[in-house]
């Protein structure tokens, strides 16, 4: 089965943590991405789904501007790249539920 978002979020902080375990990246470095992956999960469990791709985009940025700057080897940060988007792709076709409106 694909996983749903929140597991796939899951994934995603432990790649991170690992790459801090292996000197990927450094603990600060870490940890910006892991307050990112932390605010997604706090926007998903408030069901603020379009602020949580929000958050995903701008880790995407930070990741990329790692890459761009030497920080993180390509080979490194491309994955994570691609598996946030595949879950910015899986919130976005997420149906939007609207509650009839009732009047009083």
């Amino acid at each position: 089965t694909v996983p749903v978002a929140s597991e796939r979020i899951d994934l995603i902080r432990v790649a991170i943590q690992e790459l801090v375990a292996s000197n990927g990246l450094n603990s600060t470095q870490g940890n910006a991405l892991l307050t990112q992956i932390a605010n997604t999960q706090q926007q998903l469990a408030q069901g603020e789904t379009q602020q949580a791709i929000t958050v995903l985009y701008a880790f995407i940025n930070q990741v990329t501007d790692f890459i761009a700057t030497g920080v993180l080897a390509p080979e490194l940060g491309q994955p994570l790249i691609e598996a946030v988007n595949v879950i910015i792709a899986q919130l976005q076709a997420s149906p939007i539920i609207y509650l009839p409106y009732v009047s009083r």
